[in-house]
């Protein structure tokens, strides 16, 4: 099974509160509403808030399974958002002013030539002087990791999550909901490598927190 499909009912009690606050926080100082477009906007948190400020919000996600429970979620709250299943690696449509890529999406993708297919579609689809924000989880953070487990409690139940060790350069995420199990990977990108393909951007800001840096870019002028 999908982990996306076995993690969809769980996945809100596992949002990091900080983080998401850091976002909202950069796309008020950054941005104002206009169109955005979530990029791994699993079961839409973050889109749904968005929409309530104005934003006029696209939410992107490969998992089905999350963007049904998306689509539920923001009917629930009747808020407007356009849900898209799509891969980040694949082309797509559309012209945005603000792209976001929160939760260690970038790090979801396996393979450097997918994280720079997905950085030029995403490029692509930016206006110019537009922005892009996304963060990085940093190695350290990522090593230390390994051998991590908790268990999350939410409503309908409990997920037992643990990390292992997938390579070098990944670590490995074991899901558990009931008697059913899967897995997905993280893998490790330098700063240096990702700038290096965001060479079109200027860097705005850097913020740093614990284990991971998120980033503000804004496209050049073409």
């Amino acid at each position: 099974m999908n982990t996306y499909s076995l993690l969809a009912k769980a996945y809100e009690a596992t949002i990091d509160d900080v983080l998401y606050a850091m976002y909202l926080n950069l796309l008020k100082k950054h941005t104002h509403p206009s169109a955005l477009l979530e990029a791994g906007c699993g079961t839409g948190y973050l889109s749904r808030e968005l929409a309530r400020m104005g934003y006029d919000v696209t939410g992107m996600d490969s998992n089905p399974s999350m963007l049904e429970l998306a689509s539920f979620y923001a009917g629930e709250e009747n808020v407007t958002v356009d849900y898209k299943v799509h891969d980040l690696t694949e082309p797509f449509s559309g012209q945005f002013d603000v792209i976001i890529m929160p939760f260690d999406v970038v790090n979801h993708i396996e393979g450097q030539i997918n994280v720079e297919k997905a950085l030029t579609h995403i490029t692509h689809a930016l206006k110019p002087q537009s922005i892009l924000i996304f963060d990085l989880l940093d190695q350290q953070f990522m090593d230390d990791l390994v051998g991590y487990e908790e268990t999350i409690h939410f409503d309908g139940g409990e997920l037992r999550w643990r990390v292992t060790r997938f390579s070098n350069q990944a670590i490995k995420h074991e899901i558990e909901v009931g008697e059913q199990s899967a897995s997905h990977q993280e893998y490790y990108y330098s700063e240096a490598v990702v700038q290096e393909m965001l060479g079109s951007y200027d860097l705005l800001e850097r913020l740093p927190l614990n284990g991971r840096a998120i980033y503000v870019m804004r496209k050049k002028e073409e």
